[in-house]
C-alpha cells in the first residue's frame, strides 16, 4: 500500500455569521460608516471589533458590547473556517513515504485546477444550503457578518491504496454568499481528515445588515 497526500493551496475565506440585538446594530453600524468616512474617534471604536475588548471601553455603551473574547467565538448561525476558493486554488496530490503529517513527498502524481472540478461531474459534489442560511443579506432581523479574506494552505490530508484513483475523489463544495468553497474531501466513500495548514490573512471586512422578515 502506498500513502498519497491531498493538498489544497490558493486563496480562501473564512467567514461568520450571527444575530445581533437592534441596539448592537443601531451603534455599530454608525460607528461602521462614520469609521468609512474617516472620522478618528469611530475608527479607533471600530477597531475594538478585532480584538474584543469593547466591553472595557467606556466609549461603548453596554447594551451594544457584545461581550467576547474575540469574534470567532460570536457565530450563532454559521461558521466557515479555513475553504478555499473553488475558482482560486489547486489540489496537489502527491505520494508520500508515510502517513504522518509532514511526510516527505516521494513523487508528483497531479496538479488539479480548482476551476476545472466542475468539468467532471464524478469529480465534484456542490452543497446548496437554503438561501436564508447562507446569504447574510437574506437572513431576517439584525445580522453581523465578518468576512476574512485568506490565502495558503486549507486542506492537507493523507488517503491509503495500492495506487491513486481520480474516480474515487471527490470534492464538496458549499455555496455561502454567493461564492464556492471546497469545504470537504472524500476519497473512496471516506471523509478525508483535515490536518489543517497554513494561511495568511489578506483583510477582514465587517458588515451589519437589518433584514426584513
Amino acid at each position: 500500500m502506498a500513502f498519497f497526500n491531498i493538498k489544497i493551496m490558493g486563496r480562501g475565506a473564512s467567514t461568520y455569521t450571527s444575530t445581533i440585538t437592534k441596539e448592537q446594530f443601531e451603534f455599530w453600524s454608525d460607528i461602521k460608516t462614520r469609521s468609512d468616512e474617516g472620522e478618528d474617534d469611530a475608527e479607533a471604536i471600530f477597531e475594538l471589533l478585532h480584538y474584543g475588548d469593547q466591553e472595557l471601553d467606556e466609549r461603548v455603551p453596554e447594551e451594544a458590547r457584545f461581550g467576547w473574547e474575540n469574534y470567532r467565538e460570536f457565530g450563532d448561525m454559521i461558521q466557515m473556517e479555513w475553504a478555499a476558493y473553488q475558482e482560486q486554488c489547486e489540489i496537489h496530490i502527491t505520494e508520500v513515504d508515510s502517513d504522518s503529517y509532514g511526510a516527505k513527498e516521494t513523487k508528483e502524481i497531479m496538479v488539479i485546477k480548482g476551476d476545472s472540478i466542475f468539468d467532471d461531474e464524478d469529480l465534484c459534489e456542490t452543497l446548496y444550503s437554503d438561501q436564508d442560511e447562507t446569504y447574510p443579506m437574506a437572513i431576517p432581523g439584525y445580522i453581523f457578518y465578518v468576512h476574512e479574506s485568506e490565502r495558503g494552505t486549507f486542506f492537507e490530508g493523507r488517503v491509503e491504496d495500492q495506487t491513486f484513483d481520480k474516480s474515487k475523489l471527490k470534492f464538496y463544495v458549499d455555496d455561502i454568499d454567493g461564492n464556492q468553497y471546497i469545504t470537504a474531501v472524500e476519497y473512496a466513500g471516506v471523509d478525508v481528515d483535515n490536518d489543517g495548514g497554513d494561511t495568511s490573512g489578506k483583510g477582514q471586512w465587517f458588515h451589519f445588515y437589518h433584514n426584513e422578515e
